[in-house]
């Protein structure tokens, strides 16, 4: 069988609605999945419109085979994935012109299998973690036959038995050969980009945070092996110059943590890297160790600068603990990218701006302030109600307080261009990282 999985493309415009910017990653979930089906036997193409500037229209021609598979979110998109589904439905609607059956992954038809099967027309609807469940239909499987899928039968929805979650031990190694590399950049870390996970899951409780892809409150790790397998593969064999672990909360693992450390700084080579973690989950001499090893970079999900808003999302974090975890990143020498959201139930005025005042306090060296996405199939979503209109994407969320999207402008004004702020950053010599992170700014401002 000859298999074709696309990522669309998603960046004519970059930021779509919502709290997605829309960067050119690689496609770990589909890499990892064209590595299993190749293992099965079948012929695989991956193209990444995302990454080549394929537009939907273009599609059409270069897509031969028996199956398809295109993605609505890619790994890195499955906790926060777009809102606006147009450029991924006209991707679909060009793939099936030329092969009828055509098959939909991610986060959005996982949480709404019959919308997005009436939107799409597809033969199917992968439900969760779609690797396993792509390379059965590869195989030729028939999708009655195959678990965690759901399709049309008549006008009437069918889902077949849930697949149980995957042992990570049994994942490939991506198949990073068929990924347009020198694509990929992160403009914090530099050039030639791969993404990689140690983990999969969080057992934490937010409940704004969308981990349907993760079948909840499921943590999961990869042998230590594995993942230093990975990460000279894409290093020494495909010319990674700087990594994105990806794992919800990197350091929650600390035993994975470190096992990355030692594998990056085996490798004799200066590689940045970066991750992404809860404060409560760090301690000094991880951080130092991660710093030693080269990571630069650490994301931290802050929300809200109000302990009373923390508590009502269930973020199990304190001001204080986040306080904490940010110095001590600080200290160790790390750059910082703190993220902060607006809107959430109950979240008054006077709630905003202490995280906005927290967000000048903490001095992250980027501070990104969005507009809560209540993403269906999120127990936040469950209690807003009336709230939200609509029964797929995009949702109307309607805030019963201040313009949320004036909020917003407000946070990002008061907190780039504070004279202290750039100062900082230019006697730093960040001047190009400046140049950089004032377009970023002028973009969420439109």
């Amino acid at each position: 069988m000859r298999v074709t999985l696309i990522n669309p493309l998603w960046t004519r415009g970059k930021r779509l609605r919502g709290p997605v910017y829309n960067r050119v990653w690689p496609p770990l979930s589909l890499a990892t999945a064209a590595a299993m089906i190749r293992d099965a036997g079948a012929e695989v193409t991956l193209i990444d419109a995302n990454a080549e500037r394929i537009p939907a229209s273009a599609l059409t021609s270069m897509i031969e085979g028996d199956l398809a598979f295109v993605t609505s979110s890619t790994l890195d998109k499955w906790v926060c994935p777009n809102t606006e589904l147009d450029p991924f439905l006209a991707a679909v609607e060009a793939v099936r012109t030329a092969i009828p059956k055509v098959v939909v992954v991610g986060v959005h038809g996982t949480v709404k299998p019959a919308e997005m099967l009436r939107a799409t027309g597809a033969y199917a609807v992968v439900l969760g973690e779609p690797e396993a469940t792509m390379r059965d239909l590869a195989r030729g499987l028939p999708r009655e036959a195959t678990p965690g899928i759901a399709y049309m039968d008549a006008g009437a929805l069918v889902t077949t038995e849930p697949r149980s979650l995957l042992d990570l031990a049994q994942l490939p190694i991506p198949a990073m050969d068929l990924l347009p590399m020198e694509r990929y950049r992160y403009e914090i870390l530099g050039e030639r980009l791969m993404l990689l996970e140690a983990t999969r899951g969080c057992p934490h409780g937010c409940r704004f945070c969308l981990r349907a892809m993760y079948g909840g409150r499921v943590f999961r790790r990869k042998p230590a092996p594995q993942v230093c397998r990975e990460i000279r593969e894409a290093v020494l064999a495909h010319g990674a110059r700087s990594l994105y672990f990806i794992d919800i909360e990197f350091t929650i693992d600390r035993a994975s943590a470190l096992a990355v450390c030692d594998c990056i700084e085996d490798l004799g080579e200066s590689i940045p890297w970066c991750c992404q973690t809860r404060a409560d989950s760090l301690d000094q001499a991880l951080l130092h160790r991660m710093r030693q090893a080269g990571c630069r970079l650490v994301h931290f999900g802050v929300e809200s600068g109000s302990d009373r808003v923390l508590t009502s999302i269930r973020k199990g974090e304190t001001t204080d603990i986040i306080r904490t975890g940010v110095r001590m990143a600080q200290d160790a020498g790390m750059e910082t990218a703190c993220f902060f959201m607006f809107g959430f139930p109950g979240e008054t005025a006077e709630d905003m701006e202490a995280t906005i005042e927290f967000a000048k306090e903490l001095a992250p060296t980027y501070a990104s302030f969005h507009v809560l996405e209540p993403y269906p199939g999120t127990p936040m979503a469950d209690d807003l109600g009336d709230a939200l209109a609509g029964d797929f994407f995009p949702l109307t969320y309607r805030f019963p307080g201040p313009d949320l999207k004036a909020v917003q402008r407000r946070a990002l004004m008061r907190y780039y261009l504070r004279p202290a702020y750039v100062f900082r950053r230019l006697s730093r010599g960040s001047l190009r990282m400046l140049a950089r992170q004032i377009g970023i700014f002028a973009d969420y401002l439109r």
